[in-house]
């Protein structure tokens, strides 16, 4: 168990697009949750939204989010708000903000869930899985970028002097984390998909790091 008085975040990722196949090699198993129903706020640092087939990318500089668990403690809904948000367009650094928010605002919303990443040796790893609702950005009246699809974010570590949680979403030549192990033993898929102007979509990765959250109510991940 980690105590902990934070939850983790998350970041622009959309819809709910996951591929679910068979893993015989792992048992049912049960999937980590809080011991504390309960609500939160925080911060986040700089993150980052990239398209691989256009080389395109969207960079904010800092972001504020907010969320709460459901009754069961393995779920609940989240809000995240990112700041200074740009990307490189038309051959210059052109503003973006989400359909209906304020320039160089991105708002994303949506659900995450406490899952487990399990390895061959039957270790594993605590991830937060996000997944948020569809998502429209506009960089210029030219510039139209939709997102959709999941990712997976990773519980860090805790500071034992700030009593808070990090959570790193991560991403190096492709998204850290790209499956995990439900309650039944089978590997689900997280994918992240983007395009630019009504084109086709194509594999986005996400990066957000420096996600500190403060629980209202302090509260243990079990598992």
């Amino acid at each position: 168990m980690h105590r902990f008085k934070l939850l983790g975040v998350a970041l622009v990722a959309v819809g709910v697009a996951v591929a679910v196949t068979a893993a015989a090699a792992f048992a049912t198993m049960a999937l980590p949750e809080y011991t504390v129903q309960t609500g939160w706020t925080g911060s986040s640092g700089a993150g980052k939204l990239s398209n691989t087939a256009a080389k395109s990318s969207i960079s904010c500089t800092s972001g504020s989010n907010a969320g709460g668990a459901e009754a069961s403690k393995k779920l609940g809904t989240f809000a995240l708000e990112f700041k200074g948000c740009t990307a490189e367009a038309l051959g210059s650094k052109v503003k973006c903000n989400s359909e209906g928010d304020a320039t160089e605002v991105i708002l994303t919303v949506g659900t995450w869930h406490l899952v487990l990443q399990v390895s061959g040796t039957g270790s594993h790893e605590t991830l937060v899985w996000f997944l948020v609702k569809p998502t429209t950005v506009k960089c210029t009246s030219l510039v139209t970028i939709e997102v959709q699809g999941n990712v997976l974010g990773k519980i860090e570590e805790e500071s034992k002097t700030k009593a808070a949680l990090q959570v790193n979403v991560n991403a190096s030549g492709g998204q850290q984390y790209t499956s995990f192990e439900n309650d039944n033993g089978e590997s689900v898929g997280a994918s992240l998909v983007s395009n630019i102007n009504k084109g086709s979509f194509s594999t986005a990765t996400e990066e957000s790091a420096n996600n500190h959250i403060v629980t209202a109510k302090e509260t243990e991940i079990i598992n």
